[in-house]
Parts: structure tokens; C-alpha cells; sequence
């Protein structure tokens, strides 16, 4: 019943104009921050951590902005879900770095894109897929119910979805080495075994490890991305920037220690449009204190 009245809302929201639906994302989010919540909480512990030299009053500003864009971000999916292709392609109305997508096709290389959780990613998806072949590993949603929406939405427009596990993977290496685009979430926690403690914004954050073996054995280019979410409707400015070579090196712990630098400096682009709200720094080096209690 939950799921069948979520379509619903999401169908009469998409009936509304850009602007119209990120005022309403924003009022959701506002309420985010009015209220105490999970959310929120888990938003104030990762600014802390992350921004520890800001001040108090600088934090708040960054949390309550942060919330309003999750808000934004549901509501979305409205317009993702239902508008047709051509009208969603409309939105992305600036785009910064796509020779580099254009570079790769020319070589002939595999193009490795990390997606990190800021901005409108589920857009990210539906623009790109529409222009290149892409497959994106695909973990389902902590979210249940939401799922089966957020599987229909990633692949309507022709992308390649699979699962996190050894058959998903081959699948990876496959499409790299035929040329093709696969996406990554750097920011994405991996199960135990599967990651390397780097450094994120001063912390140790448990960082995949598949994607340091992706790009080492495949030497595909390696691009980092996000769909900024512009003000009041705007539209959406995709921007893609190149890692350092170091995103290559053997040692996984360099590597992955590359791509949350990448993570770190695509964030700066928009700070508020990070999703501080997960639980990035859940998995713990030993001997270390938990950062969510009781969340």
C-alpha cells in the first residue's frame, strides 16, 4: 500500500513545473531540519567530522542547506520517473568536461566514471545512458520498497544494470574492455573485505577496492562526475574532471585514496548537494569509537 501511494504522490508531482517541484523538495527538507530526526542527526556527526576547523554556525548553515537539496532530491523523481526522455534531457542545461567522455570514445578506451552521492545522480544516469553505452553496478536500495521505483528509473533509457556481485564485476571488466562506460559509487561503503581504510576529509573512510582493480588492469580512462542541481529550477550543470594518475597505482590503498580526493574536490563544487545524511564513516578501524550511536 505504501508503494502503490508513493507512485501516486510521485505522479501528481510530476504533473508540476521544475521550479514548482524543488519548492516543495525544499519545504520537505526544511522540515528535516525543524524536527529532530535520523537524518539530520547523522548530518550534523558527518559535518563535524569532516569540517572540524569550521564553525558551529557554519555547520548548521551547510546542514539545514543539505537537507533542503535531499528534499529536492525525492521529489524528483517524479519528473524522472514520468516525464518523457526528451523533456528530462532538457534539464541538463550547462555541461563542463564531456571531451573527456568524447577523448575516450576516439581511443577506443574504456570509460570508468565515479559517481559520488551530490547532486542529482539518478539524472546523471537517464542524460548519459542516452548518449553512450554505460553500466552501472547496482546495489539495491537500503530503501526496499523504494527499489523496484529507482531499478525503473535507472533503466529506462537503456543502461546497463548489475548486480554487486562476481557475475556483476565480469560484467564490468567486459564493457571496459569492449570500450564502453561503466559507473561506480566511490562514497558507496563496501561489504567487509572488499575495501581499504583512506583518507576522507582527514578520516578514515572504508573505500571499495574494485575500483582501484578496474582501472589498474583495464588502464581505461577514469573520469569523476555530478549533475549540480542549479537554483530555483534552473535546470542541472553536469560536470566531469579527470583523477590523478594515482587512481591507477597497484597499491589500493594509493588508489583509493585518489578517488576520494576526486570525491572531495567534486563536492566543493556544491557542498549542500553532498548527501552528509549516510553513514560514510559506519565502518571503523580497529580500536576506534563508533561514530552513529544507537542510528
Amino acid at each position: 500500500m505504501r508503494i502503490l501511494m508513493l507512485r501516486a504522490a510521485l505522479r501528481i508531482v510530476s504533473w508540476w513545473s521544475l521550479p514548482a517541484i524543488h519548492r516543495l523538495g525544499g519545504m520537505l527538507g526544511k522540515s528535516l531540519w525543524v524536527f529532530p530526526n535520523r537524518l539530520r542527526t547523522i548530518t550534523e556527526i558527518n559535518l563535524a567530522l569532516c569540517y572540524p576547523n569550521k564553525s558551529a554556525d557554519w555547520r548548521r548553515d551547510l546542514g539545514r542547506a543539505s537537507l533542503i537539496e535531499s528534499g529536492k532530491l525525492f521529489c524528483e523523481l517524479a519528473p524522472l520517473w514520468r516525464w518523457p526522455l526528451r523533456r528530462v534531457d532538457e534539464l541538463v542545461v550547462a555541461c563542463s568536461g564531456w571531451d573527456y567522455i568524447e577523448q575516450a570514445q576516439r581511443d577506443k578506451r574504456g570509460l570508468l566514471v565515479l559517481l559520488p552521492h551530490t547532486g542529482c545522480w539518478e539524472l546523471w544516469g537517464l542524460y548519459v545512458s542516452q548518449r553512450i553505452p554505460i553500466t552501472f553496478m547496482y546495489r539495491p536500495s537500503r530503501e526496499a520498497k523504494l527499489d523496484p521505483l529507482l531499478r525503473e528509473i535507472r533503466a529506462r533509457a537503456g543502461a546497463r544494470l548489475v548486480p554487486t556481485s562476481t557475475h556483476g564485476v565480469r560484467a564490468l571488466y567486459k564493457a571496459l574492455r569492449a570500450g564502453e562506460a561503466i559507473g561506480l559509487l566511490p562514497d558507496q561503503e563496501p561489504r567487509y573485505g572488499a575495501g581499504v581504510f583512506a583518507p576522507f576529509f582527514g578520516m578514515h573512510a572504508y573505500t571499495m577496492v574494485l575500483l582501484s582493480r578496474l582501472a589498474h588492469k583495464t588502464s581505461a580512462a577514469v573520469v569523476i562526475s555530478c549533475m549540480e542541481r542549479l537554483p530555483e529550477g534552473r535546470g542541472y550543470h553536469l560536470h566531469l574532471q579527470p583523477l590523478e594518475p594515482a587512481i591507477y597505482d597497484a597499491d589500493p590503498l594509493v588508489s583509493a585514496s585518489a578517488a576520494n580526493r576526486g570525491v572531495e574536490q567534486i563536492i566543493a563544487i556544491n557542498p549542500a548537494q553532498y548527501m552528509w545524511n549516510y553513514k560514510r564513516f559506519r565502518r571503523k578501524p580497529e580500536g576506534r569509537k563508533r561514530r552513529y550511536r544507537r542510528l
